[in-house]
């Protein structure tokens, strides 16, 4: 089974965009680090991200966006509990 896992980071200003794509940095690495195995198997496969520009007025242009989609694959164990071993 595949799923799609979509996290947004906001900040501001824009001038410290850098603590936003730090942040996106930290949630990437440890969601393509983790996996869990508990009641099955799921883990991340990859993930796409973008810096999101700024929108026009009358929005906030100050505001940072960095949007992360990961893909998830996951094994439940309903479907390997009667696998042999």
């Amino acid at each position: 089974m595949r799923l799609a896992l979509e996290i947004n980071v906001y900040h501001r200003p824009r001038l410290r965009a850098s603590i936003a794509e730090d942040l996106a940095d930290l949630v990437q690495s440890a969601l393509l680090r983790w996996h869990d195995s508990s009641s099955g198997l799921v883990f991340a496969q990859g993930c796409e991200r973008a810096t999101i520009p700024p929108l026009p007025a009358p929005a906030d242009r100050e505001l940072v966006h960095v949007r992360l989609v990961c893909q998830l694959v996951a094994w439940p164990l309903f479907l390997t509990q009667y696998a042999a071993t």
